[in-house]
């Protein structure tokens, strides 16, 4: 006879590659939440080098498969000593096998489709191991890491490309907007001084464009043309990891990684967000950014996939010259739409929270039922 649903939530461990006080990145974010969720220790790969007395690489090649074997040599002690009743997990950082505890693995990291867009924009610098290592070795490292594990997918996007995998996905939980955070409102009275922003100068210009991302051809994509092409638009990019040099543009300012409860002064400045990315596995920015009502122009990834169309949402191919137009149709007409009441209606925290509990139940189920 299977077992009932346990409500009880006891100690647990999330695993990631960093944490979100040392990166403020989208999976740094959820890993934050579930900890303080399910009250939970957070094990990042820098941590487990250190408890490991390994040398911490921070990126390069091989370096998913490098952390995944350090952290899962850490947990193989861990769970002898200190066996905690469930595990959370990210498919890229957790290790290879399944401890024996229940343990969930997050799915947000669609690293076959990353590397098939990054094989056809053929930078030179992409290295061909590289890019096979995207393709080939982190998608079989991602079968390895679901084949024994509960497993979560973050959009329907990401459980489509499980299913192209052969993984199977046990509940799709998207993420949740801090609503009480990203809200529309007045910007802070120092944001400028703070930020070092030229208020005068930025006000000659028709409107203030925000990008937020990494500095990564993914993500970075064809940024720099839309900001030299739309020259009568001030641009406001801000980047997760700090990024040297000076733009030499005049109308861009670059912001180097700052808390992310800062950046709702951002949304609330800027007048639209543009997301260049052509694979998102969710596009937290955007939700961030529509639940302060600011305008997003973005490709269909991530969970635009699920909408043919959303109000304060302009929905482009992946190319220059529709993101340009985009960027016309709303230096046009002013694109004024709620988008906050269908956002924290559809992504709210209380319904995330409630997924999530239920997830764990059903999670420590299976492993239960698999060991019968």
């Amino acid at each position: 006879m299977k077992e009932e649903l346990k409500t009880e939530l006891k100690k647990s461990l999330v695993i990631n590659w960093f944490t979100e006080n040392e990166v403020k990145g989208g999976t740094e974010v959820i890993t934050t939440k579930l900890s303080k969720l399910f009250n939970s220790d957070i094990l990042s790969y820098p941590l487990c080098c250190n408890l490991t007395n390994t040398q911490f690489k921070p990126y390069y090649n091989g370096s998913f498969i490098n952390r995944g074997i350090v952290i899962e040599k850490y947990l193989t002690e861990l769970v002898k000593f200190n066996k905690p009743d469930f595990i959370i997990r990210n498919s890229a950082i957790g290790g290879m096998n399944s401890p024996n505890v229940p343990t969930i693995t997050i799915f947000q990291d669609p690293f076959k489709d990353i590397g098939k867009f990054l094989e056809k924009l053929n930078f030179s610098h992409i290295e061909s191991d590289l890019l096979d290592e995207y393709i080939f070795t982190y998608p079989e490292f991602q079968k390895l890491t679901g084949k024994n594990s509960y497993n979560v997918a973050v959009s329907n996007f990401m459980a489509d490309y499980m299913k192209d995998l052969g993984i199977e996905c046990h509940r799709i939980i998207p993420h949740s907007v801090d609503y009480d955070l990203f809200k529309p409102g007045d910007i802070s009275n120092d944001f400028f001084e703070e930020h070092n922003l030229d208020k005068d100068k930025i006000s000659k210009y028709k409107k203030v464009g925000l990008w937020i991302g990494k500095a990564h051809p993914l993500k970075w994509h064809f940024m720099d043309k839309l900001i030299i092409e739309n020259d009568d638009i001030y641009w406001i990019c801000i980047f997760s990891y700090p990024v040297e040099g000076k733009p030499k543009s005049e109308n861009v300012k670059f912001i180097n990684a700052i808390p992310r409860e800062k950046l709702v002064d951002f949304y609330n400045f800027a007048d639209f967000l543009v997301c260049t990315s052509a694979v998102e596995s969710f596009n937290l920015v955007a939700l961030e950014s529509l639940s302060c009502n600011t305008p997003v122009i973005a490709q269909r990834t991530g969970f635009f996939n699920d909408f043919n169309s959303c109000p304060g949402v302009l929905l482009c191919d992946n190319s220059l010259m529709d993101f340009k137009k985009a960027i016309k149709q709303l230096l046009e007409t002013d694109i004024i739409a709620d988008t906050r009441t269908l956002i924290t209606e559809m992504y709210n925290y209380n319904g995330w929270k409630k997924s999530w509990e239920n997830a764990v139940n059903e999670a420590i189920i299976h492993h239960n039922n698999q060991n019968i």
